[in-house]
């Protein structure tokens, strides 16, 4: 269950759609995870580790991203339509929004946080970046305070074109 949560964290920020529909149709959530082609390493991890809920195996896809069609590839896992899912949605999605949970504390497990940083983490040369520009500042917030709290990191909220991330 930790690797789905600090997975949903990361890489399902664009699917809540897909999980709301199944939800409405099915009375259960999904999720698809896309894990940018550049980390197959850990889309291998990922893939090995929500096998069992998925529909089918791991697809490769290319998509254009942006205004300009900068391309992108990704593998992508599709999960089933399951009660689990359901839950997981419900914490992290409110109206069809991202959310950092206000439990976060107590859901971020270190294997979560590794899944976390493996899918939006980065190194800057002298540190770790999180990109969190699909979270409000006050979700950010959240984050930060259990990062810093929890697992005594040092932490600051700063800001890329206008969105925020932690580093």
């Amino acid at each position: 269950m930790a690797i789905k949560r600090g997975s949903v964290v990361s890489e399902s920020s664009h699917e809540s759609s897909i999980a709301e529909y199944a939800i409405a149709k099915y009375g259960v959530g999904a999720f698809i995870f896309a894990v940018s082609y550049f980390i197959i390493p850990f889309g291998s991890n990922l893939s090995s580790s929500v096998a069992p809920y998925c529909i089918s195996c791991p697809k490769f896809r290319a998509r254009a991203l942006g205004i300009i069609g900068v391309p992108n590839y990704a593998l992508e896992l599709r999960t089933r339509s399951l009660p689990c899912f359901t839950a997981i949605y419900h914490l992290f999605y409110v109206n069809g929004v991202k959310v950092i949970p206000l439990d976060i504390f107590n859901l971020l497990s270190p294997i979560a946080l590794a899944h976390m940083i493996m899918g939006d983490g980065g190194w800057t040369g002298s540190g770790l970046k999180l990109c969190t520009h699909s979270f409000s500042v006050p979700d950010c917030v959240r984050l930060m305070n259990v990062l810093m709290i929890r697992y005594r990191l040092d932490c600051t909220l700063q800001f890329d074109h206008g969105l925020p991330y932690l580093y």
